[in-house]
């Protein structure tokens, strides 16, 4: 729940069960990074997907790769597509996903359009998506830019979206080109079918147990850290 007094008492009660190893999706926030530093030299820690400091043993998608990706193939489509960044809930997988959208309209020699939205940590992807798509369709702002497809940084926040625009009289996938990111298995399902990326969850699940496995042998001094990436998964949405 993006708790991280949750998280220090669940990293304690670890701690005190003299676990082998922690994988660990880390809460966005500052507020554990000097109990989670002193718990690294204690036990073996690796970051899936998200972490607080650089200097640590982690493994995760290629965020600003992925999400290069879709923003190409929208363009390549001929769209001119507008990004929406999920609520600040982890790190660096936000930032970087942005990043990856600016590099690629940077490449197209295309200003991007970026949709307002709330810095507040939320878990309620649907909700704001809704919410804030909903608020920049009434504005008008994508119009006006030209805009004709909507790059989500989650399938969540892409679910929200097309609800948003349904609200709003427009036919996701028609009117509006609509993609998410990670494939979740509701993606399939969605009316349109949502197109997307599929991340190696399962390369990602292995890479963190090799890394675990390593610092147990002892061969595992040097920082552990990789990226994986996946595949673009097109469907009718865009």
């Amino acid at each position: 729940y993006n708790d991280p007094a949750e998280e220090a008492a669940a990293l304690m009660t670890m701690r005190s069960m003299k676990v082998a190893g922690v994988i660990l999706t880390a809460v966005a926030s500052q507020a554990n990074l000097g109990l989670l530093l002193r718990l690294e030299q204690e036990m073996r820690i690796v970051y899936m997907d998200s972490y607080v400091h650089e200097d640590c043993n982690y493994v995760m998608n290629d965020n600003r790769q992925s999400m290069a990706m879709l923003t190409r193939y929208l363009l390549g489509r001929g769209h001119r597509p507008a990004y929406l960044g999920a609520p600040p809930v982890a790190h660096p997988s936000p930032e970087e996903r942005l990043a990856g959208y600016l590099e690629a309209m940077a490449e197209a020699g295309m200003a991007p359009h970026i949709v307002p939205a709330s810095t507040q940590p939320s878990w309620d992807f649907e909700a704001y998506a809704f919410r804030h798509v909903l608020d920049w369709l009434a504005s008008g702002a994508w119009k006006r830019a030209g805009v004709t497809a909507l790059a989500c940084g989650t399938d969540r926040l892409a679910i929200g979206a097309m609800s948003a625009c349904r609200r709003f009289g427009l036919a996701p996938g028609q009117d509006l080109a609509i993609v998410g990111h990670d494939d979740l298995p509701i993606s399939a399902y969605l009316y349109p079918p949502l197109t997307t990326f599929r991340q190696d969850v399962a390369a990602i699940g292995v890479a963190a147990m090799e890394c675990l496995q390593a610092q147990l042998d002892g061969t595992g001094a040097a920082p552990y850290r990789k990226r994986f990436t996946g595949g673009l998964v097109p469907r009718e949405s865009a």
